[in-house]
């Protein structure tokens, strides 16, 4: 079936009228011809050597800008963190003067306490000389207990002789003594008891003595602690009243580098503002550094290609030259092609030269304004340490204050220890004098006792008194001598009850005295234990003071140490001052002297242009007239179909190679993968590398006729969004609302006229121009009979899964193709495509993997066509879609996967050897190739003992589908995998199915295996990593692993919006490090093209990317 998508109206041949020049005339016209080309190729030297040097200029400038921008990062940092340091001595300073006035408050708490405790104790010893007075009472009861008793004995010893000698009488009276015998025997007997019983007296009396004065002892004991706690006690106050003077003293400094450090919280502010300078100033320095250095790599590509035209020029000039009639005309209007591509090449040349000097100039003045920085921050640097010596000096005698405070505290503190252990032993005396004086109160109440018995015994002697007065009178003749005994048993009896009286008076006063006693030593224990829980919060608190001050010491210690950091960061600030000073004046001599240098290229440039000119002119006497000229075709295979006309709808390679050469973005990628001017002429990006600013084309058509707008612009990128590849353009401001129809608009595409447009993203993204030359971005316009675009060529059939056939486009603005029409012929079989590229069926092929280069270079035709390498931006791989619920959920089972495949054997079979075996996702030619990632060796080994830790000893259960192309390649690369698979006891059973099949089948997430490859877009790794892992990606923008880790999406994601791009560099092979071990593709290979062409096909060029610039491709007619 074929299709008419794009339409125009234009002859299919071209007719001219040849008008013959005398030989002499041509002669003439082809030696002003070379005249002019000489002049062409010596302006074209000239310019190279400007190149040259402009470029080391440019080198210089570009180094120092990153260079400056890296110092200006480093300065911003240093600068926070002094920021920091100073925020640190602030918040400090506060905590320390809060916790000095908590710590006065406490003080004040303390000293109370301590003068509540100094009453207490005060107490104590009035009590215990209240004790000391009634123990001296007790020593004079018990002097007169033992006097009384000791005379009690004595009575006792003359009422005995008393009685014996009533005895006598009695036994002399005879019968009428017999009572008074009686008497005198129970007398003798009352007088044994009451000997018996004084007889113990004196020894308790003793024991009593001991025990009292051992009380004394203790008691004298307690005194002298009473006094020693006293005497700390006093210590303590005096060392407090010194620790509140050292308080005032820490207050007074304090208040000082308080009022110093309001002054750096001043600078602080200050350094915060230039802290958001710096940072402007170095993201600034990145854009300018970054958009000199695209605009020098652009003009690099257009010189590849200004280069490649003039040797166009020459070896067209040099067929011209030889007069054969036979290829004349044809490389007549080939030269005429190429000098017009030439001179439209040299007007984008010029516009680059032009904006290199304007962002020069630009750069010069920015760098100026950067050293005018630099003496600002040198200034606030001074005077921070000018305050911070002041801080410094105030700070160290907060330290030795602190010291002095810390010393008293501890003095204190052991003091207050001293007197918590005094109290506990004065606590253990009263405990002993008290047990003391309970054994004195049963001594006492012993002495009762004993008490009692004597006077039961004096009683019974007062009776037998009584009786023997009345046995004396019934005596008669004994009267006489018995009056004496009993008067003497009354006298003795009078005299023991007037010692028993005594006794009786000094037990009870003892008793009393000992009451007292016992009563003083319990309410002393009281106190002590009062005057105890006095001083232990004192102790405790002194503890938490001396805490407090540690605390407070620490904070100060840390000032200190701040302090000393804010010296290292000043020093290292001037450091960095001073370097960047001298930096920055090199730079902008750098920059002046590449003003210089783009003025002269400006100059070298409107020479060759004249002479390009001039060149035309002397070329039109040449031009054929009144001759049909036959249509030249570009014959080139397609290894599948297209999958669609429009190019915001396509991911496969097919269409892309198609599409570039139909549509045309802003800008275009050059032969070394480059950014070149396409249809905007101009561009620059905002100083905050947000807005970026397009001045368009004005001769640029549609292929309809209609001229291409702003409008138009606009409109694709609305229609992309729409798309698979909307991720390359969701930075812009407001286009994920857009894509969701949130909104009707984008809000950050603004159209200021036909010609000129801004774009504002959301953030930084350093990628974005470089998304612009990718095919989808191709500016297209909607017609009734389909999409047209406006590159070099048009669609003019399209007959499916057969031929795509494009022709030339006359009004293109970047001028007329050579070849009139490009064949895109769909050819499946590599060896069919070999074949009739031998057969010169086709003028270019990639040599197909599965054909030897020695089937080119070994033949005798072999001189025909020429074989150029190309090295490709790529990566093959084996997809597994971990969304799945099947083993190879599992990690283990992934990694396992990958250790199994013999990476080189699979590049030998499949691409007989072109190839490098992938270690990770970026190739070796790749700009963010890390060479310490070692990915995965073949050890089948390995990926056994990794099936039997993921739990499958036996290998996995099972047989799994793998999907792959239904091709003869394909085919052997899946026997390969399936083998090495099962080898490690993974059975996979393959799956043919067409391209439009497989890609379906991946992007609907229905492949569990799936063979597929991806092309780098954009030279820049997010074109790598972010539509291939990003889980925002799934399905048909890339991710058809359906792979998702938040890590990984939010090192994207971060990456994306940095202007550094060392630390993107780092941080995407960050990305790949954890890609690599979470395994969600077989890493396969990266490939290396070969491509084989006609000997007469010149001009044919691929960049990294893939991407052929056809429209500069021409065929050299051989005789």
């Amino acid at each position: 079936m074929k299709m008419n998508l794009f339409t125009r109206k234009q002859k299919m041949d071209k007719t001219a009228t040849y008008t013959y020049l005398s030989e002499e005339d041509l002669e003439e016209t082809l030696k002003l011809l070379r005249q002019h080309a000489d002049a062409i190729v010596k302006n074209n030297d000239e310019l190279r050597s400007e190149f040259e040097l402009r470029e080391n200029a440019l080198l210089r400038v570009t180094s120092g800008g990153y260079i400056i921008s890296e110092k200006l990062a480093a300065m911003k940092r240093e600068t926070h963190n002094l920021f920091a340091s100073i925020q640190i001595i602030a918040e400090a300073t506060e905590v320390a003067f809060s916790a000095l006035e908590e710590q006065k408050r406490d003080w004040e708490i303390r000293y109370a306490n301590l003068e509540t405790a100094t009453t207490g104790f005060t107490k104590i010893i009035e009590i215990i000389s209240k004790s000391i007075e009634s123990l001296r009472e007790l020593g004079e009861r018990i002097k007169d207990i033992e006097v009384a008793i000791d005379r009690i004995h004595n009575i006792s010893h003359l009422t005995r002789g008393v009685s014996r000698n009533a005895g006598i009488k009695a036994f002399h009276a005879g019968e009428k003594g017999k009572g008074f015998e009686v008497i005198a025997r129970e007398l003798t007997q009352l007088t044994k008891e009451s000997l018996n019983i004084t007889v113990e007296v004196p020894e308790m009396i003793q024991r009593f003595r001991t025990k009292t004065n051992e009380a004394v002892n203790f008691i004298a004991e307690l005194t002298h602690n009473m006094e020693q706690v006293k005497q700390n006690a006093e210590d303590m106050k005096l060392k407090l009243k010194s620790s509140e003077n050292l308080l005032g003293e820490f207050m007074d400094v304090s208040n000082i580098i308080h009022t110093a450090v309001d002054k750096q919280l001043g600078i602080k502010n200050k350094l915060g503002e230039e802290e958001e300078i710096i940072a402007a100033f170095a993201t600034q320095s990145l854009i300018e550094t970054g958009n000199l250095t695209t605009l020098e790599q652009s003009q690099n590509s257009l010189s590849l290609l200004v280069n490649r035209f003039v040797e166009n020029m020459l070896l067209l000039l040099g067929s011209l030259e030889q007069k054969e009639k036979s290829t004349f005309n044809a490389h007549t209007g080939l030269i005429i092609i190429n000098t017009n591509k030439l001179k439209d090449y040299m007007v984008k040349v010029s516009s680059l030269t032009s904006q290199i000097r304007e962002s020069s100039l630009e750069a010069t003045k920015h760098f100026e304004s950067q050293k005018e920085k630099m003496v600002q921050i040198l200034s606030i640097i001074e005077d921070n340490k000018q305050i911070k010596q002041e801080i410094a000096q105030e700070t160290d005698s907060l330290m030795n204050i602190l010291q002095e405070v810390a010393d008293l505290f501890n003095e204190t503190n052991t003091l207050s220890e001293n007197i918590l252990t005094i109290i506990d032993r004065m606590t253990a005396l009263v405990e002993r004098a008290d047990s003391y004086f309970s054994s004195l109160e049963k001594e006492m109440q012993w002495v009762g006792e004993i008490l009692k018995k004597l006077k039961l015994f004096s009683k019974r002697s007062n009776l037998l008194s009584l009786y023997a007065s009345i046995e004396s009178a019934r005596a008669f003749e004994f009267k006489k001598n018995l009056d004496v005994i009993v008067t003497q048993i009354k006298d003795l009896s009078k005299q023991s009850s007037g010692a028993l009286k005594t006794i009786e008076d000094s037990v009870n006063k003892a008793k009393l005295s000992l009451k007292n006693v016992h009563q003083i030593m319990y309410d002393t224990s009281g106190k002590l234990r009062e005057s105890k829980n006095d001083f232990k919060p004192i102790t405790t608190g002194f503890q938490a003071m001396n805490i407090s001050t540690r605390k407070l010491n620490e904070l100060v210690d840390e000032m200190m140490r701040t302090l000393d950091r804010q010296t290292v960061l000043e020093e290292t600030l001037s450091s960095l001052e001073n370097f960047l000073s001298s930096k920055i004046e090199d730079n902008i001599h750098q920059s002046i002297a590449l003003v210089r240098e783009t003025e002269k290229m400006g100059s070298v440039v409107s020479k060759l242009k004249y002479e390009l000119g001039e060149l035309e002119k002397k070329l039109l006497p040449l031009v054929p007239t009144d001759q049909t000229t036959s249509r030249t075709i570009l014959r080139l295979r397609l290894t599948g179909d297209i999958m669609d006309t429009d190019p915001s709808r396509t991911t496969d390679s097919s269409s892309h190679r198609v599409a570039v050469n139909v549509f045309k973005g802003l800008v275009e990628q050059g032969p070394d993968a480059n950014v070149i001017p396409a249809i905007a002429k101009r561009w620059k990006l905002s100083k905050d590398g947000l807005i970026w600013n397009f001045a368009l084309r004005d001769d640029v058509k549609f292929h309809d006729g209609d001229l291409l707008t702003a409008y138009d612009v606009k409109s694709t990128l609305k229609h992309i969004l729409s798309g698979p590849h909307k991720y390359m353009f969701d930075m812009i401001r407001g286009a994920n609302e857009f894509a969701r129809r949130r909104t009707k608009d984008i809000e950050g595409i603004k159209i200021m006229d036909n010609h000129h447009l801004s774009i504002e993203l959301s953030h930084p993204y350093i990628p974005f121009l470089k998304n612009l030359f990718v095919s989808c971005s191709g500016i297209a316009k909607q017609t009734d009979t389909g999409l047209v675009g406006a590159g070099p060529y048009m669609l003019k059939s399209w007959e499916k899964g057969k031929e795509i056939v494009l022709e030339s486009f006359d009004d293109y603005f970047g001028k007329r193709p050579f070849f009139d029409e490009i064949h895109f012929v769909v050819c499946h079989d590599d060896t069919q495509t070999t074949e009739r590229f031998l057969n010169r069926e086709f003028d270019i092929i990639n040599i197909p993997g599965s054909v030897d280069i020695t089937t080119f270079t070994g033949t005798e035709e072999s001189a025909l066509f020429r074989i150029e390498p190309f090295l490709i931006y790529d990566i093959y791989y084996i997809g597994i879609n971990v969304r799945l619920k099947t083993p190879f959920q599992n990690k283990l089972v992934r990694q396992a996967v990958n250790f199994a495949l013999d990476r080189n054997e699979y590049i030998q079979k499949v691409t007989k050897g072109r190839g490098t075996p992938a270690r990770g996702i970026f190739p070796p030619n790749f700009p963010s190739y890390n060479k310490t990632l070692t990915g995965y060796e073949h050890n089948p080994e390995k990926a056994k003992a990794l099936l039997v830790e993921a739990g499958f000893p036996n290998g996995l259960p099972g047989e799994y589908q793998f999907d792959i192309r239904d091709s003869k390649i394909a085919t052997i690369g899946g026997e390969i995998i399936r083998k090495s698979l099962e080898r490690v006891g993974i059975r996979v059973k393959l799956n043919l199915l067409s391209w439009e099949e497989l890609l379906s089948s991946a992007h609907k997430g229905k492949s569990l295996l799936f063979a597929l490859g991806w092309s780098n877009d954009n030279a820049d790794p997010d074109s790598f990593l972010y539509p291939l892992f990003h889980s925002k990606n799934w399905g048909e923008p890339g991710n058809t692993a359906f792979y998702k880790n938040e890590t990984v999406d939010a090192l994207l994601d971060e990456a994306a919006t940095l202007t550094d791009n060392y630390k993107r560099t780092l941080l995407y092979q960050q990305v790949e490090e954890i890609l690599v071990d979470d395994a969600p593709w077989i890493f396969l290979y990266h490939s290396q093209h070969y491509t084989a062409m006609q000997q007469y096909i010149q001009g044919y060029t691929k960049n990294p990317l893939t991407t052929e610039r056809l429209e500069d491709v021409w065929k050299l007619s051989i005789d």
